[in-house]
């Protein structure tokens, strides 16, 4: 709770942060970076960048070491064996910057994030002593008295944001709307082979889910960069940014025995909902920028993006015997990781 209010008045002040006008026609104080210095002549009166890079992610979510495999050991002991969390992986995709300024260093500025294709799987052997954790397996053929139990997992991220911006010798000040969606999806399979040919499994056991979220709202944030000490061609910058969201989140879930066969049992009805919930997106960008002419960049730098009050698929599963009533959008997590590319500046 305490949490969730400070992300809030955070989120608050970014917003109104941007209300402050910039005095940028004051005297320079140093030999910092600018946008006008890199420009040169501005005789058509306005000042455009664009930039694009490759960006490697990976989604750690809040509370995802949920166990969902265990193995079955004497008496009623059990060990657990894979974990929601076990089969995150990084995810690549491209960011696409396209921005101006005018003569009153005023600006607008597009940009387009999508990142996913990182599908991640794990999967542990057995000896019939395998088990789906929960009692829902105990009314299963498949999820009981296993030889093979498997996950896999991908989360897609797009985002798409305008924004105004407001520019002096160091600072940059922003505001403007952003969508984000948040696709998720889980995959639990397990294999028994006295239900199946031989060993390979023609009966098996399926339970997937998969979610999606949009989320809506205003954000604002604020930006550094300055020249390096260690050379005049080298820049560093620091920024981030906040928001409040409202998500419109939905899911859809099936968990199925002797899946393969002619006649697959479900062992629940399958489940679609669909909820609106208000979430948190912050994101901050660490980045280091080389002049290689007087107009090209390279660019290196390293993402972190918070985000809170999603529905993730492993959030929305219900491993024992009982019915599934509504979305859960409590989920959460980071994604981080590096990025790579170049600006273009005229």
């Amino acid at each position: 709770m305490l949490a969730t209010a400070c992300r809030s008045v955070v989120a608050l002040v970014l917003v109104i942060l941007p209300t402050v006008t910039v005095n940028a026609d004051h005297p320079a104080r140093d030999s910092s970076f600018t946008f006008e210095q890199f420009a040169g002549n501005r005789s058509h009166g306005l000042f455009r960048y664009g930039s694009a890079e490759s960006v490697f992610l990976k989604f750690d979510p809040f509370g995802g070491d949920q166990p969902v495999a265990e193995q079955l050991l004497a008496g009623a002991d059990t060990q657990t064996l894979l974990r929601a969390d076990d089969a995150n992986s990084n995810s690549v995709g491209p960011r696409i910057t396209l921005g101006w300024i005018d003569l009153d260093n005023r600006g607008w500025e597009l940009s387009y994030l999508g990142v996913g294709g990182g599908r991640g799987s794990r999967s542990v052997d057995g000896d019939g002593n395998l088990a789906m954790v929960g009692t829902l397996a105990l009314n299963s053929s498949d999820f009981f008295n296993s030889d093979r139990i498997a996950i896999d997992a991908e989360t897609r991220l797009y985002s798409f944001e305008i924004n105004r911006t407001w520019n002096d010798e160091r600072w940059s000040l922003l505001a403007g709307f952003r969508y984000v969606r948040v696709e998720d999806s889980f995959r639990l399979l397990s294999f028994e082979s006295d239900t199946g040919i031989g060993s390979d499994f023609t009966s098996f056991g399926d339970y997937s889910v998969e979610t999606d979220n949009d989320l809506f709202g205003l954000q604002s944030g604020i930006r550094h960069k300055r020249r390096s000490r260690l050379s005049e061609r080298l820049f560093f910058g620091l920024g981030g940014k906040a928001g409040i969201y409202g998500n419109s989140a939905s899911q859809s879930q099936s968990i199925i025995d002797f899946g393969g066969t002619d006649q697959p049992f479900p062992l629940r009805p399958p489940f679609r909902d669909h909820r609106g919930q208000v979430a948190f997106v912050g994101e901050t960008n660490l980045t280091a920028d080389l002049a290689l002419t007087s107009n090209l960049e390279l660019r290196v730098g390293y993402n972190l993006i918070w985000m809170d009050g999603l529905a993730l698929a492993p959030g929305q599963l219900e491993l024992d015997d009982a019915p599934i009533t509504a979305t859960s959008t409590t989920g959460g997590g980071l994604f981080h990781g590096a990025s790579v590319g170049f600006t273009f500046k005229w």
